[in-house]
């Protein structure tokens, strides 16, 4: 019994021993490989192609009135610069977004996506900051005064006033804080978008204002609710005019504030030239 009883011990340290090997061995082989992936990311952008997939699927949630198909897609290292829950970057191209009967709304040329680093500790993929470059977007008023926004859609299609219905009540609601949110849009704090061209289609006098070059910024707040800011030169016929605006959504009751500002002597340029 003795013997068996030394026997078994010497098995068990061998086997001990043997799993300290291949953990020290795994712990050496991770660190190169951590070595080796910060020091390739130093080089620049990753190219990931079957990351794409993987990105669309994480963004198709149940009961969204939007798909994200993805054409190329680069990871990216930003280190802490933007703070310690953003140091990795999605550089994607050649977005194409379609709405819930499968026709294209919107194309954005170029979009960076920073990654949340609480949640790919969770190992989840969500966005803490997203911004895009050159979408192309055109605001319709209405004969009866509302505003919509026409993504390019079926003219009879309610869905991009339902997008925007959704990305806004979305935003709205405070963020996920450790990584655990559910939905792909949980951890977002930033949006940004630059170089947009934006048309607005004024329908009951049938004036069309064009804002080629156009920045907006909205943050969400950790308990919820949004501040924005939008700077765009306006042009209507040969008269031009600069725009800045601001608004807020309540976390509590969604409701909207809004300022719009023109420069000194727009207002009285724009009112000669558009239509009565």
């Amino acid at each position: 019994m003795r013997r068996l009883s030394g026997q078994a011990a010497r098995i068990l340290a061998a086997i001990l021993y043997r799993l300290a090997q291949i953990a020290v061995a795994a712990t050496v082989l991770i660190g190169v490989l951590v070595i080796f992936g910060a020091w390739r990311l130093s080089q620049g952008p990753v190219p990931l192609p079957w990351l794409s997939s993987r990105l669309e699927s994480e963004a198709d949630a149940p009961g969204s009135p939007v798909r994200i198909g993805i054409g190329a897609t680069a990871l990216a290292w930003e280190g802490f610069r933007h703070g310690v829950n953003r140091p990795l970057d999605l550089r994607l191209s050649d977005l194409r977004i379609t709405d819930s009967t499968g026709a294209q709304t919107l194309t954005i040329p170029r979009a960076e996506i920073s990654l949340s680093l609480r949640a790919l500790l969770r190992g989840r993929l969500r966005p803490s900051a997203i911004e895009l470059d050159g979408p192309k977007l055109v605001l319709r008023r209405e004969p009866d005064g509302a505003i919509k926004i026409d993504l390019g859609g079926s003219e009879g299609s309610d869905s991009s006033s339902n997008l925007t219905d959704w990305i806004a009540a979305d935003m709205a609601r405070p963020p996920s804080i450790n990584g655990a949110g559910d939905e792909w849009w949980s951890e977002i704090r930033l949006l940004r978008v630059r170089g947009a061209a934006l048309t607005i289609v004024d329908r009951p006098t049938g004036a069309t204002v064009e804002a080629p070059q156009i920045s907006v910024e909205l943050g969400r707040a950790g308990g919820g609710g949004i501040t924005g800011t939008a700077d765009a030169n306006l042009r209507l016929g040969n008269e031009s005019a600069q725009l800045t605006a601001s608004a807020s959504i309540s976390p509590r009751t969604g409701a909207t504030h809004a300022v719009a500002r023109l420069g000194t002597g727009s207002v009285a340029a724009l009112a000669m030239t558009a239509p009565v």
